[in-house]
This record gives structure tokens, C-alpha cells and sequence, in this order.
């Protein structure tokens, strides 16, 4: 069990996990402008945005939202792939994770750091899956 829970971490941390793995999906139960408490939904702040971006597929009440939690790459790192150090992976531009190398801490609300597929591709490498968040939250440490 042991061995098969080190072979996910190091394929989550070394971006060989394609980004639909990370999808967590979740039902607006009213419309995104309705909720008191935003802030704290990822899936209400993806939906906002999507709205404000006139995007038209999950902003509705009853539809679902897609997000992935996520890291920013630091602005002055380019986003191709980079060689990797010792116990670092290169990235992937395969829609996997990010490497676990030269990644800005994870900052601000877990909500705050959701964002929806299309965002991630789209951010020209500057958001990467927090690899730190999964296997925490959704993998037992090893």
C-alpha cells in the first residue's frame, strides 16, 4: 500500500497526472450573485468569474462547476519546461501538474485559489495544479 501511495505522490509531483484527474465538481444551488457567502465556495467564485468573462456553461442555478485548486507560478519564471534539480521534476505541458520546483506558496483562501479548467490552460503556464493541496486533502501522506 505504502509503495503504490509513493508511486501517486511522485506522479502528481512530477506532473505526469493529466489536469481532468484534478477536477473537483460541485452544483450551484442558486444563482452565483445569490450566495452570502462566496468568498468561501470555490465554486462560486469560479462561477463569477466565468459570468464576468461572459462565459455562459456552468454560471447558471442548477449547473455544475468544475475548478481545480492551484499555485501561481512565480511572473518571472517563463512557463516552459524547466530541468529539473535533484528530487524535482520537469514540467509538463500535458495538462498535468506542475513541477514541485519554483512554485509561489500557496497564498490566499482555498477558495480564492479554485479556478476552472479553461483558466488553467489558458494562464499560459502561470497557474499550476498545488500538488501540495491534493495529496494532503485527497492522498494519505506518505
Amino acid at each position: 500500500v505504502h509503495a503504490h501511495l509513493r508511486s501517486i505522490r511522485d506522479q502528481v509531483t512530477t506532473g505526469a497526472v493529466p489536469l481532468h484527474k484534478f477536477v473537483i465538481t460541485k452544483q450551484l444551488t442558486k444563482r452565483p450573485e445569490d450566495y452570502p457567502d462566496a468568498k468561501g465556495q470555490p465554486h462560486v467564485l469560479v462561477a463569477q468569474r466565468r459570468k464576468a468573462a461572459g462565459r455562459r456553461d456552468g454560471v447558471g442555478m442548477g449547473e455544475t462547476v468544475p475548478y481545480v485548486i492551484c499555485v501561481r507560478r512565480p511572473t518571472q519564471q517563463p512557463p516552459q519546461q524547466q530541468p529539473a534539480a535533484e528530487g524535482e521534476a520537469a514540467g509538463s505541458d500535458a495538462g498535468g501538474a506542475a513541477p514541485a520546483t519554483a512554485l509561489a506558496p500557496a497564498s490566499g483562501s482555498f477558495a480564492e485559489r479554485a479556478f476552472h479548467p479553461e483558466e488553467i490552460r489558458e494562464s499560459g503556464g502561470e497557474l499550476v495544479v498545488d500538488a501540495e493541496y491534493y495529496l494532503g486533502q485527497q492522498v494519505r501522506r506518505v
